[in-house]
């Protein structure tokens, strides 16, 4: 059916809808290239093959003079409404059109055909995975010979040479491969995500403790223990919430959203708790020297 193939317009719909995620054009283009996502287009025209030329040949005019020219004969001559494999098709984008189709094109769906040749010996049909050329000619433009072979050049002068956007379509089994796979990793990452939090948290809360606990020597001028908070376990605490700032702020997976869009949205959530020392100023100065723990130790690599 040919609604097992969807248009360009039509596929990014379609992966909104089942992803929650926009993509563009671009990325259909590297899913392409990346072996992920076939390129189809659909066509109403001419399907033929060449084989061997008449040894004979025949002599036209050129330039005022008779020269010999071999003479090619097409076979399984069909008109085919079909859908066909276009491979590459991304790789060769030229002023709007793909280049020209030079090499044959793969059957991937018939849909309608019917058989210009006279032999009907052979029964020939097109099917799935057949190869041929493709033109645009009519059954008027064909010439038949005595012996009801077909001449291939006037197939050759109307060869189809360009594809436009409007006609490429995507396998909508492929997609939803596509979306299944997505939604697996959106799920691992979600719990990856999870325990990112759960980690930020513990981290933090022990880290709120240490700095109550400095508050409070502080405010009675009594030196600190160093078995109560020492300065390298303060530095790793510091180290951890700058590796967990990196995870929730930046995207894990190519094309991905992060779990905090900024900085700053992480600072008002843990403000909007209303928990003893968690000001914003405050939480702004702790996440910064967490940033510059972090950085620090990067250096030492």
């Amino acid at each position: 059916m040919v609604l097992d193939y969807l248009s360009i317009k039509q596929t990014l719909i379609y992966l909104e809808k089942e992803t929650g995620y926009k993509y563009e054009f671009d990325e259909l283009k590297e899913l392409s290239l990346a072996g992920k996502l076939d390129v189809f287009f659909y066509r109403n025209c001419i399907i033929y093959n060449i084989y061997d030329f008449n040894i004979s040949s025949t002599r036209v005019k050129k330039d005022n003079e008779f020269v010999s020219q071999p003479l090619y004969f097409a076979n399984n001559v069909h008109k085919i409404g079909g859908m066909f494999f276009l491979k590459d098709a991304f790789l060769n984008i030229d002023d709007g059109n793909f280049s020209k189709l030079k090499a044959k094109v793969t059957v991937e769906e018939v849909y309608e055909q019917e058989d210009f040749s006279f032999d009907k010996e052979s029964n020939y049909s097109y099917s799935k995975g057949d190869t041929g050329y493709l033109s645009s000619a009519k059954f008027g433009n064909l010439y038949y010979f005595p012996d009801y072979r077909i001449d291939s050049k006037p197939l050759q002068d109307r060869a189809i040479i360009h594809i436009s956007y409007d006609e490429l379509r995507f396998k909508k089994k492929q997609l939803d491969k596509l979306v299944n796979i997505t939604e697996a990793s959106a799920l691992k990452i979600e719990d990856e995500l999870a325990k990112v939090r759960d980690e930020l948290k513990t981290a933090y809360n022990n880290l709120e403790k240490k700095q109550e606990k400095i508050d409070r020597f502080e405010a009675q001028e009594i030196q600190l223990d160093d078995n109560e908070l020492n300065e390298r376990s303060e530095k790793s605490y510091l180290i951890t919430i700058g590796l967990l700032l990196n995870m929730l702020t930046i995207s894990r997976v190519a094309g991905g959203r992060p779990t905090y869009s900024s900085e700053a949205v992480i600072i008002n959530d843990i403000n909007s708790e209303n928990i003893y020392g968690q000001k914003k100023s405050t939480i702004g100065e702790r996440f910064k020297k967490a940033k510059d723990a972090l950085i620090d130790e990067k250096k030492k690599r």
